[in-house]
């Protein structure tokens, strides 16, 4: 039997374009709101003064946004955490940063209000990015992979320092992420501490039931990702992994996460331009942009790319009624085909294919200066990712108050050894019996 295209009326194409375009559901809201110098931080003191000691150029407030964003691409269940941050003196329970819950609530039980503050008087640098949501200070990402029970899942996703501006200096935007983990579920409220008394998370959701997610007080006992207990190098920034995002939905029961795919070459949840120019700078450099788990950086990494160019999970976040590029042009093209009859019999399948191909070999040729690009679909990431090499995990001390020991800041190991500290663990015990609230140190 001969093959029929597809024709549909005008109409029917006019409400297929509407679909493609309508925004989803509004998954996660973090509300972000920034404390000015001398107004009271909720929950932990009278705002101070930017931090002197900074790199540069950003400013705290575009780079917390830009760590609330990643998060609220991972999880679209609908829900809203209202966060305060700003400066304030943190030497005391922390050299870098710490979260201070405030208050909980709902069904299931999740933090709704908390506060977050950053060291105004540190003793190294924070790197404060004027891009956050691009990586060029940063070498290549690099990946690792681990099976903790439930089959291989990424546990980091990190880059080096790559100049004078992040070598040596604390990553703010890291810092964020690690924090924001916090006031997302790995904190100090009964709902963390009945799953985590024996020592792990035991995951029971899909894709990955099964795993048992060792913990270290309020962090993940695994070397790697954004939540981990161990310390994060001088310099380094790390970005959320899939087993951060899948401790945190199974501490507070998020149900709507999206895995990030294997084409996210940059670790932002998106596929996009700025996936196409890390796969380039891996290829040249010999380093990793590799999406099908071959442990090479190839060929079938970019037609991968290609594949999944369109991939946001929340591009109402962005744009909530744009039509992302290079969608829009196909749709709109297509329809300018139908009424100017040049598709007179409306051969859809026929006309998208076409444009889709045209579309394609333009994108090789212009992707340095090509726009962000992006569609609402759900997606886990694919085997592929998981399937890279295995990390270790060290078993760490518990305590009740956590931090991003991130920035242990390596080269001091000596001294602190991680962003833990016995004046840290005093201070989190006090938090855990005083009523005040659950508190997490970086």
């Amino acid at each position: 039997m001969l093959f029929r295209p597809l024709r549909l009326p005008l109409g029917a194409l006019l409400l297929a374009v509407l679909l493609v375009v309508a925004p989803s559901a509004r998954g996660l809201t973090i509300v972000t709101n920034y404390i000015p110098p001398g107004e009271q931080i909720p929950g932990v003191g009278v705002a101070t003064a930017p931090a002197a000691n900074v790199r540069g150029g950003g400013t705290l407030q575009t780079v917390f946004r830009a760590a609330a964003d990643a998060w609220e691409r991972a999880i679209r269940d609908e829900f809203t955490l209202t966060v305060n941050y700003g400066w304030i003196p943190t030497a005391a329970i922390s050299a870098t940063a710490y979260h201070q819950g405030l208050t909980v609530g709902g069904t299931p039980s999740r933090e709704t209000a908390g506060s977050i503050v950053f060291n105004g008087s540190p003793a190294r640098p924070f790197f404060l990015d004027p891009t956050p949501y691009e990586h060029e200070e940063f070498g290549p990402m690099t990946v690792a992979a681990s099976d903790l029970g439930g089959g291989p899942i990424n546990i980091r996703r990190e880059y080096l320092p790559a100049n004078a501006m992040t070598t040596g200096a604390i990553d703010l935007l890291s810092t964020a992420v690690h924090e924001l983990g916090h006031a997302l579920g790995l904190a100090g409220w009964p709902f963390f501490t009945a799953e985590t008394g024996d020592g792990d998370i035991d995951v029971t959701i899909a894709p990955y039931a099964g795993m048992q997610i060792p913990v270290s007080s309020t962090h993940l006992n695994v070397i790697g990702p954004a939540m981990s207990s161990t310390g994060r190098p001088i310099g380094y920034r790390r970005a959320i992994t899939d087993l951060d995002l899948i401790a945190v939905s199974a501490i507070s029961q998020f149900e709507q996460f999206v895995l990030s795919p294997s084409a996210d070459f940059n670790g932002d949840w998106l596929v996009n331009q700025l996936d196409l120019k890390a796969w380039s700078a891996a290829f040249a450099a010999g380093a990793l942009a590799d999406a099908d788990g071959n442990g090479v950086t190839d060929g079938a990494d970019f037609l991968a790319w290609q594949r999944q160019v369109t991939f946001d999970p929340a591009p109402e976040k962005r744009a909530s009624m744009a039509i992302p590029e290079p969608v829009a042009s196909t749709l709109w093209a297509t329809l300018l085909l139908l009424v100017t009859g040049r598709c007179s019999q409306i051969d859809v399948i026929s006309c998208l294919t076409a444009r889709r191909t045209a579309r394609a070999a333009e994108t090789a040729r212009t992707a340095d200066t090509a726009p962000i690009s992006g569609t609402a679909h759900a997606a886990r990431r694919g085997a592929a990712e998981r399937g890279r090499a295995s990390a270790s995990s060290s078993n760490r001390r518990t305590c009740n108050r956590s931090t991003d020991s991130g920035t242990a800041l390596a080269s001091d190991s000596s001294s602190r050894g991680s962003t833990y500290s016995s004046s840290r663990r005093t201070a989190s015990a006090s938090d855990s019996t005083s009523g005040k609230g659950r508190g997490s140190v970086e």
